[in-house]
């Protein structure tokens, strides 16, 4: 497996980076996918569990829409970036203290912006090319709900459940398309994990300053903060894929600064 020293943060010990599987010659990192946990972009979620196959195929399936993205311009606003990044840094008790822990484990805040704008982007890809062009019927709506008398909430909540199905189908067919035309090799074998680079922030809710306050409205117990990334079709596990090479990355401190 190729492994990358990467540079410490300070007081910390110098660790090994394993590559995980290259795309057209650019490698994914161990430290790709615990980022992308961390952040919980890209298709992954929050973890601190040894890095496997499921990782890396959600994480090739959200680059071939960013790659996507990228080869018809399709560009974000500052302002969708930021919300990315804010339900990123609410998980983890607030933007100072993900900017804490990323100052901890060496991993540099740009590289981190980064892989939120890509997030963005994948978002904007699927509200552009799917999303905007499902529409459901009041009839298909009635089928699905059967007999009886329903009201305009149940028709409602049934048209939305439609229209997310018919978003992931087409989604998940243009993503069988684009894997075809890839190419990804892998370094991890099947069944092999690797353990995650550095250790995962504490989850907590973020606060405003005032003790005992939390920032924004809490969601109801038991239920995970919701954002935009609710409304966008995750990243399903797929076959290996490969995609047009994205630029290259920086901003790293062992791959070079911005």
């Amino acid at each position: 497996m190729l492994a990358v020293l990467l540079a410490p943060a300070p007081g910390r010990a110098a660790f090994v980076d394993a590559v995980l599987v290259t795309v057209d010659g650019t490698p994914v990192t161990a430290s790709d996918v615990a980022l992308a946990r961390t952040l919980g972009v890209l298709g992954l979620s929050p973890s601190a569990e040894p890095i496997g196959g499921p990782d890396l195929e959600r994480l090739v399936r959200a680059r071939l829409m960013i790659a996507e993205a990228e080869r018809v311009d399709l560009e974000v606003t500052d302002e969708a970036v930021e919300a990315v990044w804010q339900e990123a840094a609410a998980r983890h008790g607030g933007p100072a203290a993900l900017d804490a822990w990323l100052a901890s484990v060496g991993v540099e805040r740009e590289w981190a912006r980064r892989m939120a704008r890509d997030e963005a982007r994948r978002r904007r890809f699927v509200e552009l090319r799917f999303q905007a062009f499902v529409f459901v019927l009041e009839a298909d709506v009635a089928a699905a709900l059967g007999p009886g008398e329903h009201g305009a909430e149940a028709r409602d909540r049934m048209r939305e459940r439609l229209r997310a199905e018919a978003v992931a189908r087409r989604l998940d067919e243009w993503l069988r398309e684009a894997t075809e035309r890839a190419t990804v090799r892998r370094v991890l074998g099947p069944g092999e994990r690797v353990p995650v680079p550095w250790p995962m922030p504490p989850r907590r809710p973020a606060t405003s300053g005032r003790p005992g306050r939390a920032s924004g409205r809490r969601p109801p117990a038991g239920r995970p903060r919701r954002g935009a990334a609710s409304r966008v079709p995750p990243c399903p596990p797929s076959p290996a894929a490969s995609w047009p090479s994205p630029p290259p990355r920086a901003g790293r401190a062992s791959r070079g600064s911005p």
